[in-house]
């Protein structure tokens, strides 16, 4: 049974802080947000394990089009740099007051490139802060490492498309 399959597409606090503590650290939690302006929030608290992404790396803006989707090269590139494979399993946060600002965008963005194994947490940052768990200022070593993407594939939005009777549209 993968992490996949155990973990829902929804995680708890709670549930969260338990798969942190587990081995094998296969889990990767990802703070999202659209641009660099709120690094410095990040760096002055955040989950524990967690890696700061900036879902506008590798795009060009245009002035129709000023959050498109980056360019596939330079995003797996990013990710790997990141430190994530594809066997772990991503779990997204964010700092909106719900948690599912950033944290949605991001999702639809990884399942855009063909990321399965992801997660949102429920109430984002300021939910896991709620429920007192802990912060930390430092970053994740685990970034140090490089990620090992293979055979990454992006998805044609038709992909993504289900009619009701379970064909693509």
């Amino acid at each position: 049974m993968t992490l996949t399959q155990i973990i829902s597409p929804l995680v708890s606090c709670q549930a969260l802080k338990h798969l942190l503590r587990a081995p094998p650290r296969q889990i990767t939690v990802l703070e999202a947000d659209i641009g660099k302006q709120c690094y410095s929030d990040f760096q002055a608290g955040h989950l524990p394990q967690a890696r700061y992404f900036d879902q506008l790396e590798c795009t060009t803006p245009t002035a129709f089009i000023p959050r498109g989707l980056p360019d596939m090269n330079c995003f797996e590139g990013y990710l790997t740099r990141l430190g994530i494979s594809n066997t772990h399993h991503i779990v997204l946060y964010d700092r909106s007051p719900t948690g599912f600002f950033a944290s949605g965008r991001a999702w639809c963005l990884l399942k855009t490139y063909g990321v399965d194994n992801l997660s949102i947490l429920n109430g984002g940052f300021h939910g896991w802060v709620r429920e007192n768990h802990k912060i930390e200022s430092t970053e994740s070593n685990d970034a140090q490492e490089e990620g090992a993407f293979t055979e990454w594939q992006q998805r044609a939005p038709t992909d993504m498309i289900i009619k009701g009777d379970g064909k693509s549209v």
